[in-house]
């Protein structure tokens, strides 16, 4: 079972959904300078990419972009054991969701995903 720790739903009357998804990130745990994210399953084609992240703001911005006009649910989960946030996006396009990993970006150095 995974444990989230932070969420945000872009259709929220909420004023402060946004500066709490940040902040809840921001205390997640993770450490890094920069960050890699790998997405898979992001559209309706599944299609995969990558993305490079100098602040968990960044992080932030780039989970939350996906949907479009439409909007996004995000469900955020960390591993400590690895150091790396795992992200369930929730939108229009992938109503399953797409599926985002963020690590240290030298990690991904080190394990020549990049």
């Amino acid at each position: 079972m995974k444990n989230i720790i932070a969420n945000f739903n872009s259709n929220s009357e909420d004023e402060w959904e946004w500066d709490d998804f940040k902040d809840d990130l921001k205390f997640s745990g993770i450490k890094a300078d920069k960050f890699y994210l790998s997405a898979s399953n992001m559209d309706w084609r599944g299609s995969e990419g990558h993305a490079m992240a100098t602040s968990l703001e960044e992080v932030a911005s780039k989970l939350t972009s996906f949907g479009g006009s439409s909007g996004c649910n995000v469900e955020v989960s960390f591993d400590a054991r690895k150091n790396e946030l795992n992200a369930i996006v929730y939108h229009h396009d992938v109503p399953t969701g797409t599926s985002v990993n963020v690590m240290n970006f030298d990690k991904a150095v080190r394990k020549k995903i990049i």
